[in-house]
Protein backbone atom coordinates (compact mmCIF):
# COMPACT_ATOMS: atom_id res chain seq x y z
CA UNK A 1 0.00 0.00 0.00
CA UNK A 2 1.31 3.32 -1.21
CA UNK A 3 0.05 6.50 -0.63
CA UNK A 4 -0.14 9.53 -2.78
CA UNK A 5 2.86 12.39 -3.06
CA UNK A 6 0.29 14.56 -1.69
CA UNK A 7 -0.56 12.97 1.51
CA UNK A 8 0.98 14.36 4.52
CA UNK A 9 2.66 11.26 6.56
CA UNK A 10 2.82 12.13 10.65
CA UNK A 11 5.02 9.79 12.75
CA UNK A 12 3.35 10.16 16.11
CA UNK A 13 5.37 6.39 17.55
CA UNK A 14 7.92 6.64 19.99
CA UNK A 15 10.31 4.23 20.54
CA UNK A 16 10.12 1.72 23.37
CA UNK A 17 6.48 1.93 23.96
CA UNK A 18 3.65 -0.54 24.24
CA UNK A 19 -0.10 -0.57 23.63
CA UNK A 20 -0.12 -0.20 27.92
CA UNK A 21 2.90 2.66 27.91
CA UNK A 22 1.49 4.79 24.88
CA UNK A 23 -1.59 5.14 26.19
CA UNK A 24 -0.34 5.99 29.98
CA UNK A 25 2.22 8.41 28.65
CA UNK A 26 -0.10 10.76 27.27
CA UNK A 27 1.01 10.05 23.44
CA UNK A 28 -2.49 8.51 22.37
CA UNK A 29 -4.58 11.45 23.53
CA UNK A 30 -2.32 13.86 21.37
CA UNK A 31 -2.21 11.34 18.59
CA UNK A 32 -6.07 11.28 18.75
CA UNK A 33 -5.38 15.90 18.15
CA UNK A 34 -3.67 15.33 14.99
CA UNK A 35 -7.23 14.35 13.23
CA UNK A 36 -5.67 11.85 10.63
CA UNK A 37 -7.88 10.43 7.87
CA UNK A 38 -6.28 6.98 8.69
CA UNK A 39 -4.47 5.63 11.96
CA UNK A 40 -1.68 2.90 11.52
CA UNK A 41 -1.98 1.13 14.76
CA UNK A 42 1.37 -1.17 15.83
CA UNK A 43 2.16 -2.62 19.11
CA UNK A 44 3.58 -5.97 20.44
CA UNK A 45 7.27 -5.92 21.01
CA UNK A 46 7.48 -3.89 23.60
CA UNK A 47 4.27 -5.67 25.27
CA UNK A 48 6.23 -9.02 25.77
CA UNK A 49 7.23 -10.35 29.07
CA UNK A 50 10.26 -8.88 30.46
CA UNK A 51 9.98 -5.40 29.64
CA UNK A 52 8.64 -4.54 33.06
CA UNK A 53 4.93 -3.81 34.81
CA UNK A 54 4.45 -0.10 33.11
CA UNK A 55 4.83 -1.98 29.31
CA UNK A 56 4.19 -5.63 29.70
CA UNK A 57 0.61 -6.93 28.56
CA UNK A 58 -0.88 -10.28 28.08
CA UNK A 59 -1.65 -10.92 24.38
CA UNK A 60 -4.55 -12.60 25.57
CA UNK A 61 -6.25 -10.08 27.45
CA UNK A 62 -4.81 -6.66 28.00
CA UNK A 63 -3.39 -6.69 25.01
CA UNK A 64 -6.50 -7.11 23.06
CA UNK A 65 -8.07 -5.06 25.13
CA UNK A 66 -6.11 -1.94 24.28
CA UNK A 67 -5.94 -2.77 20.66
CA UNK A 68 -10.01 -2.23 20.81
CA UNK A 69 -9.38 0.73 22.48
CA UNK A 70 -7.17 2.29 20.30
CA UNK A 71 -9.80 1.59 17.48
CA UNK A 72 -12.93 2.29 18.81
CA UNK A 73 -11.54 6.14 20.22
CA UNK A 74 -9.41 6.25 16.59
CA UNK A 75 -13.38 5.89 14.69
CA UNK A 76 -14.90 7.88 17.21
CA UNK A 77 -12.10 10.78 16.26
CA UNK A 78 -13.54 10.54 12.94
CA UNK A 79 -10.27 8.27 11.23
CA UNK A 80 -9.91 4.89 9.84
CA UNK A 81 -7.57 2.64 11.83
CA UNK A 82 -5.58 0.01 10.51
CA UNK A 83 -3.57 -2.73 12.38
CA UNK A 84 -0.07 -3.15 11.73
CA UNK A 85 1.60 -6.54 12.72
CA UNK A 86 5.34 -6.75 14.33
CA UNK A 87 7.98 -7.79 12.04
CA UNK A 88 9.31 -10.99 13.03
CA UNK A 89 12.78 -11.09 15.36
CA UNK A 90 15.74 -12.36 13.46
CA UNK A 91 16.22 -15.60 15.44
CA UNK A 92 16.41 -18.23 12.08
CA UNK A 93 15.74 -21.10 14.74
CA UNK A 94 17.60 -19.41 17.94
CA UNK A 95 15.69 -18.97 21.07
CA UNK A 96 17.49 -15.35 21.65
CA UNK A 97 16.08 -15.82 24.99
CA UNK A 98 12.73 -14.01 23.53
CA UNK A 99 8.85 -15.02 24.33
CA UNK A 100 7.89 -15.81 20.44
CA UNK A 101 5.88 -13.27 18.62
CA UNK A 102 3.26 -15.14 17.57
CA UNK A 103 0.74 -14.90 20.54
CA UNK A 104 0.99 -10.71 20.04
CA UNK A 105 0.39 -11.14 16.06
CA UNK A 106 -2.41 -13.74 16.50
CA UNK A 107 -3.59 -11.01 18.92
CA UNK A 108 -3.70 -8.57 16.52
CA UNK A 109 -5.35 -10.73 13.91
CA UNK A 110 -8.34 -11.77 16.58
CA UNK A 111 -9.15 -8.08 16.83
CA UNK A 112 -8.93 -6.82 13.56
CA UNK A 113 -11.37 -9.51 12.56
CA UNK A 114 -13.91 -8.53 16.07
CA UNK A 115 -13.51 -5.14 15.03
CA UNK A 116 -13.58 -5.40 11.16
CA UNK A 117 -10.36 -3.31 10.93
CA UNK A 118 -8.00 -4.09 7.93
CA UNK A 119 -4.27 -5.84 8.70
CA UNK A 120 -1.13 -5.21 7.40
CA UNK A 121 0.38 -8.68 8.22
CA UNK A 122 4.25 -7.46 8.52
CA UNK A 123 5.28 -10.27 10.54
CA UNK A 124 4.21 -12.92 8.18
CA UNK A 125 6.01 -10.50 4.82
CA UNK A 126 8.99 -10.23 6.88
CA UNK A 127 9.23 -14.37 7.58
CA UNK A 128 8.94 -14.48 3.44
CA UNK A 129 11.71 -11.97 2.94
CA UNK A 130 14.02 -13.24 5.96
CA UNK A 131 13.57 -16.58 3.98
CA UNK A 132 14.21 -15.86 0.83
CA UNK A 133 17.94 -14.14 2.14
CA UNK A 134 18.83 -16.64 4.76
CA UNK A 135 20.79 -16.01 7.59
CA UNK A 136 23.99 -14.87 6.38
CA UNK A 137 22.47 -11.80 4.12
CA UNK A 138 20.00 -10.78 7.36
CA UNK A 139 22.71 -10.61 9.42
CA UNK A 140 23.51 -7.75 7.13
CA UNK A 141 20.18 -6.07 8.81
CA UNK A 142 21.49 -5.92 12.51
CA UNK A 143 22.82 -3.23 14.12
CA UNK A 144 25.07 -3.23 17.07
CA UNK A 145 23.61 -3.71 21.23
CA UNK A 146 26.12 -1.67 23.26
CA UNK A 147 27.83 -5.48 24.65
CA UNK A 148 28.72 -5.68 20.65
CA UNK A 149 26.04 -8.35 20.19
CA UNK A 150 23.40 -8.90 17.22
CA UNK A 151 20.56 -6.44 17.68
CA UNK A 152 17.88 -8.88 16.22
CA UNK A 153 14.87 -6.96 16.53
CA UNK A 154 15.53 -3.28 15.69
CA UNK A 155 16.62 -2.68 11.96
CA UNK A 156 19.52 -1.08 10.69
CA UNK A 157 19.05 1.59 7.67
CA UNK A 158 19.45 -1.14 5.10
CA UNK A 159 16.90 -2.85 6.81
CA UNK A 160 14.21 -0.42 7.32
CA UNK A 161 14.48 0.36 3.60
CA UNK A 162 14.61 -3.42 2.53
CA UNK A 163 11.02 -3.82 5.04
CA UNK A 164 9.51 -0.46 4.23
CA UNK A 165 9.24 -1.87 0.37
CA UNK A 166 7.41 -5.08 1.35
CA UNK A 167 4.36 -5.30 -0.51
CA UNK A 168 1.93 -8.21 -1.15
CA UNK A 169 2.29 -7.46 -5.21
CA UNK A 170 6.30 -6.95 -5.11
CA UNK A 171 7.74 -8.50 -1.50
CA UNK A 172 10.74 -6.60 -1.91
CA UNK A 173 12.89 -5.25 -4.71
CA UNK A 174 16.15 -5.78 -2.95
CA UNK A 175 16.65 -9.24 -2.74
CA UNK A 176 14.16 -9.99 -5.99
CA UNK A 177 13.89 -13.81 -4.31
CA UNK A 178 10.67 -13.34 -2.39
CA UNK A 179 7.46 -14.28 -3.72
CA UNK A 180 5.64 -12.61 -5.77
CA UNK A 181 2.17 -12.84 -6.45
Amino acid sequence: MHVADSADCINLARNGRSSKSFIAEGLWAAALEAKADYILIQFGHNDMPGKGPDRETDPKTTYRANLARYIDEARSAGATPILVTSITRRLFGRTGGFTPTGPYVDAVKAVAADKGVSVIDLHARSIAALDAIGPAAAAEFDIPKADGTPDTTHLSRKASLVFGQCSPKNWCAWCRRCHRT
